[in-house]
């Protein structure tokens, strides 16, 4: 019965051990990216930005002119579908 005591005392003591490496190796990733040092602007712009002008000219060409409102849209049905859409359209007749 000692020799399991002893084996499990190992054990705790081996995953301790590797859990404080893990908690090393990670604390040292994470200070490595903490202290470094981070370029002023990551992102460059890739063209110049240009105005917009609009031409509402255009507008005013015959072929506009001519157009008319558009229709009503159509009215949907109150209901659509079943209550219960699983059920059989027909009842089964065993």
């Amino acid at each position: 019965m000692a020799i399991t005591f002893i084996r499990e005392q190992n054990k705790w003591r081996y995953a301790l051990i590797g859990f404080l490496v893990v908690l090393l190796i990670g604390g040292a990733v994470f200070a490595s990216g903490l202290f470094q040092k981070v370029p002023g602007q990551v992102f460059e712009p890739v063209a110049p930005q240009l105005k917009s002008k609009i031409n509402f000219e255009i507008l005013r060409h015959p072929i506009f002119k001519g157009l008319e409102e558009p229709p009503e849209p159509l009215a949907f049905p109150e209901q659509v579908g079943r209550e219960n859409p699983f059920k059989p359209a027909v009842p089964s007749t065993e």
